[in-house]
């Protein structure tokens, strides 16, 4: 379970695992691939291992399970 205090934002990084996550509280904004998702509770992600990706959070924070997949 991750969770993110409200208007935080992440510029673009990289992680060495790939993720596959849910999100179930509050609102976020995903970058990566020159495409913005706007992700609410109930919608669901993946990024692969060392995609440049970017996360924006809203008002009200966020919060998603996570799995990791390390390779």
């Amino acid at each position: 379970m991750r969770t993110w205090k409200p208007d935080q934002v992440l510029d673009t990084h990289t992680h060495p695992f790939a993720v596959q996550a849910l999100v179930v509280e509050g609102e976020m904004w995903l970058s990566c691939e020159g495409q913005t998702r706007h992700l609410l509770p109930g919608d669901t992600f993946s990024l692969a291992r060392e995609l440049p990706h970017a996360e924006r959070y809203g008002p009200q924070g966020a919060v998603f399970w996570a799995a990791r997949k390390h390779d």
